[in-house]
């Protein structure tokens, strides 16, 4: 389960993050590999792409990040932050389950699935990882589903049917898989 080489790629002059973003992918594969079943490949790479790409995409096997993303990005000292490197490597990273192997059925679009678990994946590994960063991601995904509403041409529809919107498949998913999960662990304490 934890033989799978993880290499990053990146710019000499921008290689202040690669051992953190090693290290956060590894935990991160072993972790889901735990919850979800053996790394479908032989490798996972990460390779830096220029900021004008934008944003994160996972391929099989492969992890693109933009610099500002994960190499550019400075890991904040306070514990009370979002560890930017970290939080979207570990998205990415679910993206080989979340979106690859596993995805919407035929009459409901991928977002939710897609998206939204990738990001619930990431949020719960932050948990164990970076407990102190949790408060600051809960935070910056509730302002970012209230923008999203707010900057929205179009009524909501419901997370089930979210596709693209990424207030919804990113955000409001989080935040509605974090308090099933609570609701979960409440329950089986009870």
């Amino acid at each position: 389960m934890n033989d799978v080489p993880v290499e990053a790629y990146v710019h000499p002059s921008h290689a202040m993050n690669q051992p953190h973003v090693l290290d956060v992918a590894a935990v991160n594969l072993a972790d889901y590999s735990a919850r979800f079943g053996a790394f479908p490949l032989g490798s996972l790479r990460i390779v830096e792409v220029p900021r004008t790409v934008g944003g994160a995409q996972s391929l099989p096997g492969l992890v693109l990040q933009s610099e500002d993303l994960g190499f550019l990005s400075r890991v904040p000292r306070d514990s009370g932050t979002i560890d930017l490197p970290a939080f979207v490597a570990a998205n990415e990273v679910a993206h080989r389950w979340w979106g690859s192997q596993v995805d919407g059925a035929a009459d409901v679009p991928s977002g939710l699935v897609s998206e939204g678990l990738a990001q619930y994946a990431a949020y719960v590994v932050m948990t164990r990882w970076a407990p102190s960063r949790v408060n600051a991601i809960r935070q910056y995904e509730t302002h970012r589903d209230w923008r999203g509403r707010t900057d929205a041409l179009d009524p909501e529809v419901p997370l089930r049917a979210a596709e693209c919107e990424g207030h919804l498949v990113y955000s409001k998913a989080l935040l509605a898989f974090a308090a099933l999960g609570n609701a979960r662990s409440i329950d089986q304490s009870l």
